[in-house]
């Protein structure tokens, strides 16, 4: 007797000869194009958009807390060049100097110069 009621599909993939039901493909070449669909998709994604709850929920600054000070050093100009000479001498901008010298002096470990 034939099979007139069971028709195989076979893979749309080129020189695949297996059944193909997962869209007329087989598991195998599924599995590949599905991977392949993400890779490209991973590499066109440049980086994860922020969510508007997550934007609303990032922390801004603190208003009772002040991030930054003025530091005039008028009358002490002597101090601030060597200020600078020290934050060239050890690779730093001089106000990651000045905050390292604040930090060292706060701690107690050594000379603040």
């Amino acid at each position: 007797m034939g099979e007139a009621g069971s028709s195989k599909k076979v893979c749309k993939e080129e020189n695949c000869q297996a059944e193909g039901n997962f869209g007329g493909y087989c598991a195998s070449c599924a599995a590949k194009r599905a991977n392949s669909i993400r890779w490209s998709q991973k590499k066109r994604a440049k980086r994860p958009r922020m969510t508007r709850r997550r934007q609303e929920a990032t922390p801004g600054p603190d208003p009772d807390r002040e991030a930054a000070i003025t530091v005039d050093f008028g009358g002490h100009e002597k101090l601030l060049e060597q200020l600078r000479e020290l934050a060239v001498a050890e690779i730093r901008p001089l106000n990651h100097q000045v905050i390292y010298l604040l930090k060292r002096a706060m701690q107690g470990t050594g000379d603040a110069s």
